[in-house]
């Protein structure tokens, strides 16, 4: 694990331990762990946080691994940690994180790219911005529970939203 990635982590734990929300008692671990199986992720996380996030470290996701992967049944961020040592140094590497995006894109996840001196100068700054996003995600999930709600009431077809039929490969 990196230096910056380090940061990272001990800022998700932070975040966790100041999460009033976050499962604590073993049946809402239970819980929370049943919700990840029917999304199909293996693997244990290394943190639970509210509203059902999930937090993995070094995630495969296709071919890719994500350093931090975000889980919830509101959608999938892969939160991405770049020293200078490796991302952009080269136009390969570049390429090579673009296309991963890409396909990261095409899969249902929203990836977050944060600097080696984002995080050197306020990893809890990065992991408040990443959850600021889960946020949204919350917030348009129980606008697509709402409509597929309402979908079933009147028995109309329902378009099931691309994030919730995502598969690891």
């Amino acid at each position: 694990m990196s230096p910056i990635e380090r940061e990272m982590l001990e800022a998700f734990h932070r975040a966790h331990a100041a999460d009033e929300s976050a499962p604590r008692a073993e049946a809402d671990i239970n819980y929370q762990r049943r919700c990840l199986a029917v999304q199909r992720f293996g693997g244990e996380p290394i943190l639970m946080f509210g509203a059902g996030w999930s937090l993995f470290r070094e995630h495969r996701i296709g071919t890719y691994r994500a350093d931090f992967a975000l889980v919830s049944f509101s959608g999938f961020v892969a939160v991405e940690c770049d020293g200078h040592d490796f991302h952009d140094r080269t136009p390969e590497q570049a390429i090579h994180d673009r296309k991963r995006d890409r396909f990261f894109a095409k899969n249902g996840w929203l990836t977050l790219r944060f600097t080696g001196r984002e995080i050197r100068h306020g990893a809890d700054t990065c992991v408040a911005e990443a959850f600021e996003v889960c946020g949204d995600l919350d917030g348009r999930f129980i606008a697509d529970f709402t409509a597929v709600t309402k979908a079933i009431k009147h028995g109309s077809p329902i378009a099931v939203p691309r994030y919730m039929n995502e598969v690891n490969r």
